[in-house]
C-alpha cells in the first residue's frame, strides 16, 4: 500500500542533552507545525499543533446505525522483533527439558468471579482484523473495531447508539479527513479522573491521527475533535493510555512507501487542552531508533493516581527481559520534556511465539499470534503502599519447536519509579494441545487478576477463555481456566486473496470499570468457517466476591 501525506515542516530550534535525554527548546508553532532535532540513540522530539479542530453535535442526534461497507485495513507491518524473525519466530531463551521454565504446572483452587454480562458485540463491519477493543463508564460501555463504534447500557448490555463509521462523529470537522476517511488500529478509553471518552483512530493514508475527547460522561453526546497530521512517514499499531498530565500514545513507525521499520514513537497529547476543547492541543513526540520496537504506555486503571509528578512508564520486551522508558511531558515549556531509559527488567528466559502457527480444525490456514510484540494494555493501578504494572505476551511452550503450542506469558511488575521489579510471573498454558494467544489482563481494587485471551486448536475452533488469580493464591498462579464463548468455525482467506488473511485480532482488551471491581473483556470469536467477514465479537463482565 502506498501512504500519501504532505509534508511537515521541520527545524533544528535548540538541542540541550543531558543523561541521555533529548531536550528540545520550541517557539510558537503555526498550526499543525513540527520542529525536532536529530540524536542517534534517542532519535527525534518534535511538537505538533493540531491540523483540524472542531466541537461536534450531539452523537445521539445524528448518528445513525450503518451496513457493513468495503472496508480495508492497512497491509501488515511489523518491526524485527528480538529473538530472531521469520514466520516461525526464535528462540531467546530456554528452560530445562525445553519447557517454558516458568509454565504453570500447579493450580489454585477454581474460584471464578461471577460473570455480570455475556452478550454479543459488534459483528462484522467490512474490515479484518477487528482490534477490538473497549472502555467502560458509569453508565455506559463503549467498543470500537475497525471502522465502527457502538455504546451500550452497561446495565442491560442493550445498543443504544451505532453501530456506526468511526469518522461520522468527525462530522463537523468539515473537509479535514477525519470527517470521511475510514482508518484502522482504533483505541476507546475512559477516562476516569475527568469522566471524559477518549476515541482514537489512525488514518494509513494520509498519516493522521484522529482524535475525540467526550465533553462529560454520556458517551452519546459532543465530543472536541482533534486532527494531527503524522508526516509521510506511517505510524503503524498506534496504542493510547491515560495519565493525570497527558494522553500517551505509541506506535511504530516505517518509512513512507511501505518502507522500513525506522522505530518506535512515544507521544504525549495535551490532556487538559483537548478537555477544554482549546484548538492549540499540542503533541510532543520523541521519535527513536530502531531499537525501539512495539512500545506501550502505562494506562492508569485506579481512582488514585500516580504519585504527584510522576512519569508515564512504556515498556517493550527484548531478550529475557522488559525494557523500562520514562516520559515526562511539558506542554507549557517543551524543552523540559524528557524520554529517559531503558530500565533493564531481568525476566524469565522465553521463546518468542511463532508468527503464524496457530492451527484450527478442517483447514490448512493457520492464525497469526503477533507474538512479537507485548499486548494491550499496560494496566498501572496505585495501591498506595505500592504501584503495580501488569503486561502479557505470546510464548511459545517449547522453547526448541519453532512452531510448537503457544501460551501466555504476563508479569507484575512493582515500583516502577524506583527500582522496577518483577513481582510475579508465569506462562499460562494449562493443556497440551490448545495454543493461546491475543491477551489482555487487569486487576481490580483488591489486586484479583482478570486474564483473557483467545484459544484454539487443530480440533477446538478459535473461541475466548479466561483465567483468574485472587490476591490470595500463591504468587505466579492463576486458576483454572474457564470458557467465555465456544467459536462456530475455522477462518480462512477470502476468495480473492493471493496473500492469506491468517490476521486474528491485532489485540483485545481488559477494561476495569469505575466501581473498581468490575471486569470487561471483549475480543472476537467467527459465527462459521469461511473468510473474515465470519467475524463477531463478544463483551463479558465479571466480579470478584469481596471486592469494594
Amino acid at each position: 500500500m502506498t501512504h500519501k501525506s504532505s509534508a511537515i515542516s521541520s527545524g533544528i530550534i535548540g538541542v540541550a542533552v543531558f543523561a541521555g535525554t533529548v531536550l528540545l527548546s520550541t517557539g510558537g508553532l503555526a498550526q499543525g507545525q513540527s520542529q525536532g532535532s536529530q540524536r542517534p540513540d534517542q532519535g527525534t522530539m518534535s511538537v505538533k499543533n493540531p491540523t483540524g479542530h472542531a466541537k461536534s453535535a450531539r452523537l445521539r442526534d445524528f448518528v445513525k446505525p450503518e451496513k457493513p461497507g468495503e472496508d480495508r485495513e492497512a497491509p501488515e507491518v511489523r518491526p524485527t522483533a528480538p529473538g530472531g524473525g521469520g514466520s516461525g519466530g526464535g528462540a531467546t531463551g530456554g528452560g530445562a527439558n525445553n519447557t517454558d521454565p516458568v509454565k504453570q504446572t500447579v493450580f489454585p483452587p477454581a474460584s471464578p468471579p461471577v460473570a455480570l454480562t455475556s452478550t454479543i458485540g459488534i459483528t462484522y463491519t467490512g474490515a479484518y482484523p477487528p482490534d477490538t477493543n473497549i472502555a467502560v463508564g458509569s453508565t455506559q460501555v463503549v467498543e470500537v473495531v475497525n471502522s465502527q463504534y457502538a455504546v451500550f447500557d452497561k446495565t442491560t448490555g442493550a445498543m443504544v447508539l451505532g453501530p456506526s463509521n468511526m469518522f461520522t462523529m468527525f462530522a463537523s470537522m468539515t473537509g479535514d479527513d477525519c470527517s470521511w476517511r475510514s482508518g484502522g488500529d482504533p483505541v476507546v478509553l475512559y477516562d476516569r479522573l475527568a469522566s471524559r471518552w477518549v476515541v482514537m483512530r489512525y488514518l494509513f493514508s494520509p498519516n493522521i491521527m484522529c482524535i475525540a475527547v467526550s465533553q462529560n460522561s454520556d458517551a452519546t453526546l459532543a465530543y472536541n475533535l482533534y486532527s494531527y497530521a503524522f508526516g509521510p512517514d506511517t505510524a503503524d499499531y498506534a496504542k493510547l493510555s491515560v495519565w493525570p498530565d497527558a494522553y500517551y500514545m505509541t506506535a511504530n513507525t516505517f518509512a513512507a512507501n511501505d518502507g522500513p521499520f525506522k522505530g518506535a514513537q512515544a507521544c504525549a497529547f495535551d490532556r487538559s487542552a483537548m478537555i477544554a476543547g482549546l484548538p492549540n492541543a499540542s503533541v510532543i513526540c520523541f521519535q527513536g531508533t530502531n531499537t525501539w520496537h512495539s512500545l506501550l504506555s502505562a494506562d492508569l486503571d485506579s481512582n488514585l493516581p500516580p504519585p504527584a509528578g510522576a512519569p508515564n512508564y512504556f515498556l517493550q520486551y527484548d531478550t529475557d527481559k522488559l525494557s523500562l522508558f520514562k516520559f515526562h511531558a511539558d506542554f507549557a515549556t517543551p524543552v523540559n520534556s524528557t524520554f529517559t531509559g531503558p530500565t533493564a527488567i531481568p525476566v524469565a528466559a522465553f521463546t518468542r511465539a511463532c508468527w503464524a502457527c496457530v492451527p484450527q480444525p478442517g483447514v490448512k490456514d493457520k492464525l497469526e499470534t503477533l507474538g512479537d510484540r507485548l499486548m494491550y494494555r499496560l494496566s498501572y493501578r496505585n495501591f498506595g503502599a505500592y504501584e503495580s504494572l501488569l503486561v502479557s505476551h505470546t510464548v511459545q511452550i517449547s522453547t526448541k519447536n519453532a512452531n510448537s503450542q503457544t501460551g501466555i506469558r504476563w508479569y507484575e511488575i512493582r515500583t516502577p519509579g524506583s527500582t522496577p521489579t518483577v513481582h510475579q510471573q508465569s506462562t499460562f498454558s494449562p493443556d497440551t494441545t490448545n495454543f493461546r494467544w491475543m491477551s489482555s489482563l487487569a486487576q481490580d481494587n483488591m489486586a484479583n487478576i482478570f486474564l483473557g485471551y483467545s484459544a484454539a486448536s487443530s480440533t477446538v475452533f478459535p473461541g475466548i477463555r479466561f483465567t483468574v488469580r485472587r490476591s490470595t493464591d500463591a504468587l505466579n498462579q492463576m486458576q483454572p481456566e474457564s470458557l467465555i464463548k465456544a467459536g462456530a468455525g475455522s477462518q480462512i482467506p477470502p476468495p480473492t486473496s493471493t496473500t492469506g488473511r491468517d490476521r486474528w485480532g491485532d489485540y483485545a482488551s481488559v477494561a476495569v470499570d469505575p466501581d473498581g471491581c468490575t471486569l470487561w473483556f471483549a475480543t472476537e470469536y467467527l459465527t462459521a468457517t469461511g473468510p473474515s467477514n465470519t467475524w463477531a465479537t463478544h463483551l463479558f463482565s465479571a466480579r470478584f466476591s469481596g471486592c469494594s
